[in-house]
This record gives structure tokens, C-alpha cells and sequence, in this order.
């Protein structure tokens, strides 16, 4: 242990008592601590309460105490320097210091005479692996994913999100699509969906992928594309095909196959199909569900169709399975499994030695859309595959000011912040759709497609942090603070909020209800868990009640920006800011109990047999205190009550959520208060966010206790620098979350760990390289656990390997590019 002398000591040399009764610029919250302004804290500049000294094991001091010495006590430099030295181990940053573990550690982050921080950490290498098997293709409205291994689009959907209300889901409708060919001489499968890939991925700073087949001496490049500007939230697939061979290729026709469910229910029962006579698009139609989809063929050849019920004589799949050519048969009485089926007969010439031709199809999904204005709309497009594929391939350079603004990037990671851009814009609802503006939490195939205000944030964030170098991001933020602006909370039958009167202001404490008793002075206005694509409130619920969240308030506040126009301000204030200051529970300073972060339910506590339960969570508390912090900053002087009601959070959070860890000896931030009786299961990474907004300042040692329980409890292995999410006995708690790794970094960053944080970034970065740039979810422990994802791996787990939903939109890209800006700011 360094010599210093104890904060005992030093309050008795300094006479703190009466420093606290006299000047008011003694009092804590007046000293100016370092803050690392980055563009992720938007406009929050109010200054951080200090941590306080850490005199008894599991004891936190009243954090009122002023530990700034009174500059009278002695003038001389000699003195000075003698009071700071003593200052020095109080566990408190003082003037003059950059940290102060508070005489806990040695050889830790904190330098002997507290006047830096030091980076203790080595770098060290990891090895990632690819494991995504499904790439998403999707550019913000028609989405899609292609399987690598059946080497076909597997996934097709009409939007972004899953659901656009309570009771009309936005369904997965394709069974599979695919491109097949004849030509004479080339023998073995006619689909392409057998050969294997020589090369896939995605066409850079999009979520086009591009795939390279070869069959004899024909090469098959095909693009399934999305690019906005060109296609309208549309599918495009283009197919060039080259003779690579030394001789002319004579009898060449390509077929495409779609085989889609417009049902919704992946039965296909009820279809049609027309060929619409303007166009020669082929429309297929659902009357029950009103869903249509049109197929218009583009390119070289001559054009034939085919469509029938599955099995039938016509049905393309059958004929092109028997290298039969489609005989423009269409199915247009309902039947089952409908399969549509479009041909390009390129053999009117042969295909010469080194020359290609080009064919493509355009593919538009909607409901309630009529079968020629559907048809027409395609029709209306009017370009060719080869300008399709050049539009797409543009899109990777028109990112280069955003990736200039993170100069220090390495190429590699400069690839992967593109592929985020790509994410980001496909994550989000674009303008004209009904919902626009929401960024869900995860692309199709990933199961979240519906948003999230918290998880949207972090995209939020990310975007505010590249608006001044990409103009685009600033509108796409505030385009998803609009639409939670405007969003929908659920109403009960009186008008009222109904999970507002039935749960949160209820008094009724029985089993089912268990009413929080809290009366709000308005009607909430943001979401309590997410929102379904139209705006309205889904709120998810099991045996153990709902699940309510107080975070996604907290983070809907600090995306607010200047200048607030009157109603937008009367909206925070009275609908969001006010309503999260009565959840301030007067016993404990803390918000009242919430599902938060990890989507715990309502049951009290240890009165369900369900363990996920409603509990006093740091990060709804943290994510409070950063909301109201910044509301009242934005207000200027009538943001004072905000201000004070974020100091109340602050210090109750490091008065109460504090715990000294058995297994280090050290103070940290617990995820929960209800866990804390336990040895470890309070321990959850969520509660980083403290560091990362400086609620509890970097330098104390409450920030160095905190990481110190993370590596000691939750640290995932050595196959990896990660972490899991918390230390809680399922499944899903247990693998290394790429979200709470991501905020790990930032927080490191923020304690002066640059090569610590660097190496975790690094890691992560690897994990998309190796994935096409994509972040999951999960990533698996290295514990095969039989009946879980890990059944997926098919062999013993090895670690590492993609798990849960990928891509992740806000825990996933966001994160990374806010983990990716705090890296890249001066130190």
C-alpha cells in the first residue's frame, strides 16, 4: 500500500467542519472536476459530486461533507504542497488531482502522488471467428437475409419492425428465393443454391451482399441489393453472368424462383397471381391478409414467367428442377403455396469466351396496395442491373466524412465503422412509412424488431456524435426523437395510461396487480418497455407481471436537443421528466422499483417463484440521473428542479448501491439494491453507465472497485477480454454481452485504460471483421450448455462464437461507434 496519510487524518488537519459552515464555495458539488466531453453527453456539463473517502469497509460517508481545504489555512507554496500530498488518499478528487483510489490499491490505475491516471494494462491478441450464418439485407423499410449455407434469401418482411400494432404483425413471408440457369454442356444441379460460394459479403458501407458462384465455365456474380436512393425501399437481385471459359456457351437461360407466404403463417394458402399487362410484372396476391408482392423482370433476354401451386406442372421450381423452360402458365385462381417464377433466355447469341450478360428482378412487398400500382411502381424505376450494381457499390465512398472524423482508425476498423453506418440506416423506419423514425433493436433474422427508446438511444448518441461530419446522422437523430415524441403510451378504457393507473399508481398490492402506490402528476409520455411499429406502446408480460422500465425515460430526456421549441419542452416536463421525479422513492433517494435494463418483470422481489423480478436498478437510476442532469442544463436557470433532482439521484446511488466485494476488498457500484444480501448476484455491467456519465467520477475508488468486481466475477474467459452481463444463473446472463463489453470500453477510456479499453475494442472490432462486419448479440462463454443456442454450434462451444440476434442496431452499432469516438478523443 502507498504511504499516505488516512482521511481521517486529513479531515482533522484541515478542519472540515468548518469549511462546510462557512464559505459556500467549500461545498462539494462547487469543485470542478475533469470532464471528458465527448459528443455522446450532448449539452451535460454540470458538475460531478465527488466520491466520497472510503473510511469504513461498507460504509459510504455522507457525500454533503466538503473535502475542499480552506485556502486560508495556509498560503505558502510549502504548505500547499503538504496540504495536496495529504489530500492525496481521502478517495476524493481534490484540486490538482486526476485520481484518488483512496489508499485501497497499489500498482493500480492511480499514480502514487494522484496527479495522473495510469494505464496498467498490456495488450493482448484474441482470436475471433466467423460464425454469422444468415446476413441481413436492408436499407430501412424491405428487409431481408440471405443463408449462407442454403445459399438462398431465406427471409423477406414488408418493414423494418415485426408488428405494426397490437394485432397486425409484419410478418417473415418468404419460404426461399433463388437463381437457377440451363445451357447446353454445363451438367450437375440447374439451381444455384448447390454450388459453393467462392466469395460472399456485403458490398462495402452498405447491407448489399454480393455472392460468387462458378458452375463448369460459367461464373455467377449475383447482387441482392437495397440501395435506397435507387430503389425506394424495394429488393433488387441482379445476376451477371461470365463465360470464363474458352469457348462460346450456347442454349443459356437464367430463372429466378420466389416462394413466398402471403399468409404470414408460412402455410401459402389462399394465393393468386396475375401477370399485370403494362408492365409484365407478376403480382402475387393474399386477399384475406391484403399483402401482395410484385416481380418485375429487368436486363438481358427475352422475359417468360411461370406460376402454380406447389408440385403442380407449372410450378417453376418443378419445371426448371426437369431444365424445362417456363411456359408463361399463371396461376390465377387461390391455391396453396404459390410459387412465382421468372426466365431470361439469353441464347439467342452465344455467350462468347470472357463476355457477361446482366439480368435482374425488382421485388416490392405492401399491404393494401392495389396489383397495378404495385406493378407500376416497379415499372417506374426504370433502370438496369448494371446501374443497380454501380449505385450500390457508390455507396462505401459517399461515407468518407463521417470516417475521416475518426481519423485514428485503423483500415480494418475504418470497414467495420461503415458496415455500422450500414446498420444504423437500416435499422431505422424511413420517412414517408407509417412509424418513421424508430430504430429497432435488431435486423431480421435477429428476433428484436420492435424499438426500444433505451437501446435506440445508444444510436441516437452514435449519430449525434457523427452529425458534425455527416449531416445525415443529425436528421436520422432527430427523426427518432420525433417519432418518440409522438408516441403512443397503451390507454386503459377510461382514458387513462393504463399501466400507469392499473400498476404504478395503484394501491392494490395483491398477487397479479402488486400496485406500486405511486401517484404521477401526469400521463406519462414515452414508452415503458417499447413500441410497436405505428408508435403504440407493447408492453411484454409473463407469471411475473409486466415489464415496466424507467430507463428508456431517463434516455429519452438526454436526447433532447437545443433550442426546444414550446410544445417539445412542455412535453418533456410534464410528460417525462415529472412523472420519473415522483418514482424518487423518499426512503431511499433511488427510483422505485423497475424492470430496467435487462427486462426483469413486476413482481416484488422474493415473492415470485419467477427470479427476474422488479428491483431498485442502478442503471434506471443512472440513466435518470443523466436525463434530468441534461433537461436542466437545456433549461438554463428554470432547469434548476431538474438539476436538484439529478443531485438527489447522484448521491443516493453512491450512498446506497455502494457494496465492498469479498472477493477483491474493494467498493462497487451494484446493479440492484434487492441483491445486495447476496454475495455476488448484485453484480451486473450495466452499472459501467455510471463511470461512463461520470456519476461516479473515474478516478475514486468506487470506478476502480467497480472494474476490479467485473474482472473478478464476470469476466467470460480466456478466450476473451469480455464480459458476461451480470452474475445471474441463466443461460442468457452467462455469455459475453457485445453491449456491455462496448460500454466497458468507454468507461475504460474514461479512467485512463486506453490500452486495456483498446485491447476489448479491438476484440469486438475482430468479432465484426470476422462476421462481415456485423455485431451479435452474444457471444457464446465457452460452456456448451445442451438445449440451449449453444445446440446450434454443433460441436463443443469454443467460445466466441455469434449468439442471440445479429445484427444488433443501438447495443450493437451505436455501441460500437460511440466505444470507437471515446477512443479516438484526445485524451
Amino acid at each position: 500500500m502507498r504511504p499516505r496519510l488516512f482521511a481521517t487524518v486529513l479531515l482533522a488537519l484541515l478542519g472540515v467542519s468548518q469549511a462546510c459552515s462557512g464559505d459556500p464555495s467549500m461545498a462539494a458539488d462547487a469543485v470542478d472536476l475533469p470532464k471528458t466531453q465527448t459528443p455522446e453527453t450532448l449539452a451535460i456539463d454540470a458538475t460531478a459530486v465527488p466520491d466520497s473517502a472510503w473510511l469504513a469497509a461498507d460504509t459510504v460517508p455522507d457525500t454533503t461533507a466538503a473535502t475542499t481545504p480552506d485556502s486560508s489555512a495556509d498560503s505558502s507554496a510549502d504548505s500547499s504542497a503538504d496540504v495536496l500530498a495529504a489530500l492525496c488518499g481521502n478517495g476524493t478528487i481534490d484540486p490538482g488531482e486526476a485520481c484518488d483510489d483512496g489508499n485501497l490499491l497499489a500498482n493500480d490505475w492511480c499514480a502514487a502522488d494522484c496527479a495522473a491516471l495510469i494505464d496498467v494494462s498490456t495488450a493482448a491478441t484474441y482470436d475471433a471467428k466467423p460464425s454469422v450464418r444468415v446476413l441481413p439485407i436492408a436499407a430501412g423499410r424491405l428487409t431481408a437475409a440471405y443463408s449462407l449455407a442454403a445459399r438462398k434469401l431465406t427471409v423477406l418482411r414488408e418493414q423494418v419492425y415485426d408488428a405494426r400494432d397490437a394485432t397486425t404483425p409484419v410478418p417473415d413471408v418468404l419460404y426461399d428465393a433463388y437463381f437457377g440457369f440451363r445451357a447446353d454442356g454445363v451438367g450437375g444441379s440447374p439451381w444455384l443454391t448447390t454450388p459453393p460460394l467462392d466469395d460472399v459479403g456485403y458490398i462495402d458501407g452498405t447491407l448489399d451482399v454480393r455472392t460468387v458462384q462458378t458452375v463448369g465455365a460459367l461464373r455467377f456474380e449475383t447482387r441482392w441489393l437495397t440501395s435506397p436512393a435507387v430503389l425506394g425501399g424495394r429488393l433488387a437481385v441482379v445476376v451477371r453472368v461470365t463465360n470464363q471459359g474458352p469457348t462460346p456457351v450456347t442454349g443459356l437461360a437464367l430463372t429466378a424462383v420466389f416462394n413466398l407466404h402471403l399468409d404470414g403463417v408460412g402455410q401459402g394458402q389462399g394465393e393468386a397471381m396475375t401477370r399485370d399487362p403494362a408492365s409484365g410484372a407478376l403480382v402475387e396476391s393474399h386477399l384475406a391478409s391484403g399483402r401482395r408482392a410484385a416481380f418485375l423482370a429487368i436486363g438481358d433476354g427475352e422475359v417468360h414467367v411461370a406460376a402454380d401451386n406447389g408440385g403442380a406442372a407449372h410450378n417453376p421450381y418443378v419445371l426448371g428442377t426437369a431444365g424445362q423452360p417456363l411456359d408463361d402458365y399463371v396461376e390465377s385462381s387461390p391455391g396453396d403455396d404459390l410459387v412465382a417464377g421468372l426466365e431470361w433466355r439469353l441464347h439467342a447469341k452465344p455467350l462468347l469466351a470472357g463476355e457477361s450478360r446482366w439480368v435482374g428482378v425488382l421485388v416490392d412487398l405492401r399491404t393494401g396496395l392495389e396489383p397495378a400500382a404495385l406493378a407500376s411502381g416497379l415499372a417506374a424505376l426504370a433502370t438496369t442491373p448494371e446501374a443497380l450494381a454501380d449505385a450500390s457499390e457508390q455507396i462505401g465512398a459517399s461515407l468518407a466524412d463521417p470516417v475521416a472524423a475518426l481519423g485514428s482508425l485503423s483500415s480494418l476498423a475504418q470497414a467495420v465503422l461503415r458496415r455500422q453506418l450500414a446498420v444504423l440506416r437500416a435499422c431505422q423506419t424511413p420517412t414517408g412509412e407509417t412509424g418513421a423514425g424508430q430504430i429497432v433493436a435488431s435486423l431480421p433474422p435477429g428476433q428484436w424488431g420492435r424499438t426500444w427508446p433505451r437501446d435506440a438511444s445508444y444510436a441516437a448518441a452514435a449519430l449525434h456524435a457523427l452529425a458534425p461530419a455527416w449531416p445525415e446522422a443529425g436528421l436520422r437523430a432527430q427523426a427518432l426523437f420525433s417519432f418518440l415524441r409522438t408516441g403512443k403510451p397503451k390507454l386503459a378504457t377510461d382514458g387513462s395510461n393504463f399501466y400507469q393507473s392499473t400498476y404504478i399508481e395503484s394501491k392494490d398490492p395483491s398477487a397479479g396487480i402488486w400496485g406500486l402506490g405511486a401517484a404521477l402528476p401526469a400521463p406519462y409520455g414515452v414508452s415503458l418497455t417499447r413500441y410497436f411499429g405505428d408508435g403504440s406502446e407493447d408492453v411484454d408480460t409473463n407469471a411475473a407481471g409486466p415489464n415496466l422500465e424507467w430507463d428508456g425515460w431517463g434516455a429519452t430526456l438526454a436526447l433532447a436537443t437545443s433550442p426546444l421549441d414550446d410544445a417539445t419542452q412542455t412535453w418533456l416536463r410534464v410528460r417525462v421528466a415529472e412523472p420519473l421525479m415522483a418514482l424518487i422513492e423518499p426512503t431511499t433517494g433511488l427510483l422505485y422499483p423497475d424492470s430496467s435494463i435487462w427486462e426483469r418483470h413486476w413482481c416484488p422481489h422474493g415473492q415470485c417463484a419467477e427470479p427476474e423480478t422488479r428491483k431498485r436498478h442502478a442503471y434506471s437510476n443512472i440513466q435518470a440521473e443523466r436525463g434530468l442532469r441534461h433537461l436542466g442544463a437545456l433549461l438554463g436557470p428554470e432547469g434548476q428542479p431538474y438539476t436538484a433532482a439529478a443531485d438527489g439521484l447522484r448521491a443516493a446511488v453512491r450512498s446506497k448501491l455502494a457494496h465492498v466485494v469479498p472477493k477483491t476488498g474493494l467498493p462497487a457500484l451494484a446493479g440492484n439494491v434487492e441483491e445486495l444480501p447476496y454475495e455476488t448476484y448484485y453484480l451486473d455491467v450495466a452499472s459501467v453507465e455510471a463511470i461512463v456519465t461520470e456519476l461516479v467520477h473515474p478516478g475514486t475508488p468506487l470506478a476502480f472497485g467497480t472494474l476490479a468486481a467485473f474482472d473478478a466475477h464476470l469476466r467470460i474467459g480466456p478466450h476473451s477480454p469480455g464480459y458476461r452481463r451480470n452474475d445471474d444463473p441463466t443461460w442468457y446472463d452467462r455469455q459475453e454481452w457485445v453491449f456491455c463489453d462496448l460500454r466497458t470500453v468507454v468507461a475504460l477510456v474514461r479512467m485512463g485504460q486506453r490500452t486495456r479499453a483498446a485491447s476489448l475494442f479491438d476484440w469486438l472490432t475482430s468479432v465484426a471483421a470476422a462476421n462481415h462486419g456485423l455485431l451479435p448479440e452474444l457471444l457464446s462463454d465457452g460452456v456448451t450448455e445442451p438445449g440451449s443456442e449453444d445446440d446450434a454450434i454443433g460441436a463443443p462451444d469454443p467460445g466466441g462464437w455469434a449468439q442471440g440476434a445479429v445484427p444488433m442496431c443501438g447495443f450493437g452499432a451505436g455501441a460500437w461507434i460511440l466505444a470507437a469516438v471515446a477512443l479516438n478523443a484526445a485524451p
